[in-house]
């Protein structure tokens, strides 16, 4: 025989129940009040009109995770878009650019930083120091701004930039050019940089400057990046006089400028 349910009980879940109600519609109450209709945008860098579409809505109903995709993919340019609420009245919106590190020349110049995601700049900052990466014109095809794409000789040149970067003993190296182009293997162009003496009419601080040509393949780059390192570290003095570096071989073949054909 089934067990009978005891009055107290229904009564005490059916209290319960017009609590929950009663709760739930003075809650949506307080939160379809006025007071919580959007009515300012705050956010960086950005025009007040690219946002207007949010005054006036209840900031409760704003579902902040689906904005900002929305926004991201709007805006590939930034790598992340947040939405935060500021009760009562006000959303604030954070823009979290990418850092470009290189300049990439396709069907048209393109940025791409060090997640292969190409982009266009969201502003006007100098980027004319970057590294450039020519020869992908053929190998990367229909763009799609804010995308990764997973293409090894990119991927390999820029990791050549960022090894350069971190390898203290090319400090004074900067990579202005890297040549990917079909039946070719990686070609460096870079700016080596040298203090002024005293005797130099030239400020104190790095002035001086010579061009410097870098050949390697894209396997083991840490390796060869550490290699070139190891050679400037210990020929500071005739670095100027180098006319290329050619690390593709097992030991590395340095050309000097005035050296015999």
């Amino acid at each position: 025989m089934r067990k009978k349910v005891k009055p107290v009980v229904i009564i005490n879940i059916t209290v319960c129940l017009a609590a929950a109600a009663l709760l739930f519609y003075f809650t949506r109450l307080i939160m379809d009040a006025g007071c919580f209709r959007v009515r300012d945008i705050i956010f960086k860098g950005r025009s007040t009109e690219t946002f207007s579409y949010l005054i006036g809505k209840n900031i409760f109903d704003i579902n902040l995770k689906k904005e900002a995709n929305r926004l991201s993919a709007f805006y590939p340019n930034y790598k992340k878009v947040r939405l935060v609420r500021i009760i009562p009245d006000k959303i604030y919106i954070d823009f979290f650019s990418r850092e470009p590190l290189a300049r990439v020349r396709l069907y048209r110049d393109l940025y791409v930083d060090e997640e292969s995601v190409f982009f266009d700049l969201p502003d006007s900052r100098a980027v004319l120091d970057l590294p450039f990466i020519y020869g992908l014109d053929k190998k990367i095809f229909a763009i799609k701004l804010g995308k990764s794409y997973n293409n090894p000789e990119l991927a390999g040149a820029l990791e050549i930039i960022k090894e350069i970067r971190q390898n203290k003993a090319l400090n004074n190296f900067k990579v202005k050019k890297i040549d990917l182009r079909p039946g070719a293997d990686t070609v460096i162009f870079g700016q080596l940089f040298f203090p002024g003496d005293n005797n130099s009419r030239m400020p104190g601080n790095i002035q001086l400057f010579s061009v410097l040509e870098i050949k390697m393949s894209q396997e083991n780059i840490k390796l060869k990046i550490g290699i070139l390192g190891s050679i400037f570290n210990h020929g500071k003095e005739s670095l100027k006089d180098i006319k290329y570096i050619d690390l593709r071989f097992k030991e590395p073949v340095i050309k000097f400028k005035n050296a015999k054909k």
